[in-house]
């Protein structure tokens, strides 16, 4: 399995660099063609369209992973089970949008967003069968034609309307999610599954892993909703921000995607593992000092009239040094059947990141609210290295597993 480390990492990178460069040409276009304050709504839906997503996984996406990749009879079972929450939340959310949108309160781009949580879910449950099951291949090339059918749907359907840019988001993916769902189906046999009680594949450790995701998630796609609701200000030069830092994160997001199945067996014990930690430090510190370089011209050319994107930019690029160590304490944490550790850590501080961002978006302030979110990544990295340094010294209740040891389930 170890083997199958170095093309599955290359896979989810072409995953990541072609899925990035597509959202990133995507929202220049609609940057250009809507100007900053809608491309901030924008990006504002498909954050809470994310932030969604994340907290519907409820944690399966990560038992799926990792029932797969231990090879657990209940694999499949587990699969199934994750699908069926992810397509009743999905429907759920979806009625709650149509009734917000049909009162007013909010615009129909937010029910088209709501309406693409079912297909994402597929795509979410399908992509993680298959790095349990590390065949990861077809990821890159799905999700290259998912970005050329995104960025050619802006070019042709993009006009003066957020409702179209998202809805061409929504549609864009669907052929590369029925392609990743034939394909994990292949890999697993679902048939006993579908007979199978949901509960009996779901337990306590789904909970822990959901919160644990969604508060993630909210450090990272907080910052730009919060300012869009509570702010008065123009939310666009904070997206474009955001977007640049995106591309930033995938590299190392992409390694530790690869690597985590890879942890089950011990990967994370071996010293080339720990030589491209090093590789992925120096990158995060190369890679922010160009995007603070290169700010100016990369918000004025693919973002136009941003309002404060210079700003925001360079401070947001600060929160790409602390991706590599974040993911990998937690990634190891969860591997070693630390879950609730990293609930505990990632709760902390995005409570910490809402408080501020809540401040920022009062006070009209794109740089306030750029900074919590680049603090709020620092304390959240020094919690999970807390944690983790606890299981090396031997304190702790987990000390005896180890980082590398079977989850304790």
């Amino acid at each position: 399995m170890i083997a199958r480390v170095p093309r599955n990492a290359l896979a989810i990178i072409g995953s990541r660099v072609s899925g990035a460069a597509g959202a990133f040409v995507t929202a220049a276009i609609v940057a250009d063609r809507l100007g900053s304050a809608d491309f901030g709504r924008f990006a504002a839906v498909l954050a809470a369209a994310a932030l969604a997503h994340v907290v519907l996984t409820l944690g399966l996406d990560t038992l799926v992973v990792r029932a797969v990749a231990d090879d657990e009879a209940d694999g499949a079972a587990t699969a199934v089970a994750a699908l069926r929450f992810r397509t009743l939340g999905a429907l759920a959310a979806i009625a709650l949008a149509a009734v917000i949108v049909g009162l007013g309160a909010a615009p129909p781009a937010v029910l088209v967003a709501a309406l693409g949580l079912v297909p994402v879910g597929i795509h979410s449950v399908a992509s993680a069968v298959l790095r349990g099951a590390q065949r990861m291949g077809l990821l890159a090339t799905t999700s290259m034609v998912t970005a050329v059918l995104t960025v050619g749907g802006a070019l042709a359907v993009v006009d003066e309307s957020v409702t179209g840019a998202v809805a061409v988001t929504v549609v864009a993916a669907l052929p590369g999610t029925i392609a990743l769902a034939w394909r994990a189906a292949s890999l697993v046999d679902l048939a006993p599954a579908l007979r199978t009680p949901v509960r009996a594949h779901v337990g306590s450790d789904a909970a822990v892993l959901a919160g644990a995701t969604a508060a993630s998630a909210v450090i990272a796609t907080g910052s730009i909703i919060t300012f869009e609701l509570l702010g008065d200000g123009d939310a666009g030069g904070l997206a474009a921000g955001l977007r640049l830092l995106e591309g930033v994160r995938l590299v190392p997001a992409a390694a530790f995607g690869a690597l985590f199945p890879a942890m089950f067996a011990g990967v994370h014990r071996s010293g080339r593992y720990r030589q491209a930690f090093t590789a992925l430090l120096a990158y995060g510190v190369v890679a922010t000092a160009a995007l603070i370089a290169a700010a100016p011209w990369l918000t004025s050319t693919f973002f136009g009239d941003a309002t404060d994107a210079v700003v925001a930019t360079r401070i947001l690029a600060l929160a790409a040094l602390t991706t590599p160590f974040r993911l990998r304490w937690s990634f190891e944490l969860i591997a070693g059947g630390r879950e609730r550790t990293v609930l505990e850590a990632s709760g902390v501080a995005a409570g910490v990141a809402v408080v501020g961002y809540v401040g920022g978006a009062l006070a009209g302030s794109v740089a306030a609210v750029a900074v919590v979110q680049v603090a709020a990544g620092v304390l959240h990295a020094a919690l999970l290295w807390r944690a983790s340094r606890s299981i090396v010294s031997g304190d702790g209740a987990a000390s005896a597993s180890g980082t590398g040891g079977a989850p304790q389930r």
